[in-house]
């Protein structure tokens, strides 16, 4: 072998290894996509939802405990769901028709401007209208907390939301 040989034998025995391991591809960028996404990479899971409404005060639209899952991919892909915690049907009941619309699931894409503090999702499925196109929120992340916030409309008043989400555990973050 040639000197030049070895380091890329070497480098192809890496290779092999780490794809025999489930190693390869974890932390590989994918062409185009930057290898980070400002710490946002992961599985993070909904603490609260909160609605602030013109006049001042705040409501919980969700109740006191929503729940729901939230991933960022270092593959710049992602997908949302999040819901009241009584729309939840996991454990096989019934939910009242007035919860039905208390749920949003959507996935797609997603990109990270962190001079702005803004993260857009590009999103290529979703179950409401309201989550079409490209949402762009503002986020906050201190540690293992995540807030996200949005302008919207809703029931015809501009309002902002604000969701809380922490780090699952067991992401390896």
């Amino acid at each position: 072998m040639t000197g030049r040989a070895r380091p890329m034998a070497a480098l192809a025995i890496l290779v092999a290894l780490s794809a025999a391991t489930g190693c390869a591809g974890a932390h590989v960028a994918t062409p185009g996509v930057p290898a980070s996404r400002a710490g946002l990479e992961g599985t993070w899971e909904l603490v609260s939802v909160a609605t602030r409404w013109p006049d001042g005060r705040t409501t919980e639209p969700w109740g006191a405990a929503p729940v729901g899952r939230l991933t960022y991919g270092f593959d710049g892909r992602m997908t949302a769901l999040l819901m009241d915690a009584r729309r939840n049907q996991a454990d096989g009941r019934a939910v009242p028709p007035e919860l039905q619309p208390s749920a949003a699931a959507y996935y797609g894409t997603y990109a990270v401007d962190p001079a702005r503090h803004v993260v857009s999702h590009h999103v290529a499925a979703s179950l409401r209208a309201s989550e079409a196109g490209t949402l762009e929120r503002r986020y906050v992340l201190r540690g293992d907390t995540l807030v996200l916030t949005a302008d919207a409309l809703y029931e015809g008043a501009p309002v902002t939301h604000t969701l809380v989400w922490r780090r699952a555990s067991g992401d390896g973050k």
